[in-house]
C-alpha cells in the first residue's frame, strides 16, 4: 500500500509541473487527460502486485510508467519552450 502513496504524491507533482509550465494550451489539455490515466493505471497496480520487493513486477511497471510520463512531460517542456523561442516577432507593423 506504500507503493500506491508514492504514485499519488509523483501524480501530483507531475500535474503540478504541467500547471505551472508554461505549455502550449493543447499540451496542457492532453497531459490532464493523459496523467490520470497513466495514474490509474499505476494504482491499480499496486494494488494487484505481490508484496515482497524481490523480483517484484509490479514496482517495475510502475517505475517504467512513472518513467515515460516524466520524458514526455519533459519533451513536451522542451518542445513549447523550442517553438516560443522560434517564434517570429510580431513587434514591426507594415504602413
Amino acid at each position: 500500500m506504500g507503493i500506491n502513496t508514492v504514485v499519488i504524491c509523483v501524480a501530483a507533482l507531475f500535474s503540478y509541473w504541467v500547471n505551472k509550465g508554461s505549455f502550449k494550451s493543447a499540451f496542457t489539455i492532453s497531459l490532464a487527460f493523459i496523467i490520470p490515466l497513466f495514474t490509474l493505471i499505476e494504482f491499480i497496480m499496486g494494488l494487484l502486485m505481490p508484496s515482497q520487493l524481490e523480483d517484484n513486477w509490479g514496482i517495475i511497471a510502475i517505475l517504467c510508467l512513472m518513467a515515460f510520463n516524466g520524458c514526455l512531460i519533459y519533451a513536451i517542456a522542451k518542445r513549447s519552450a523550442n517553438q516560443v523561442k522560434n517564434k517570429p516577432s510580431q513587434d514591426c507593423k507594415s504602413s
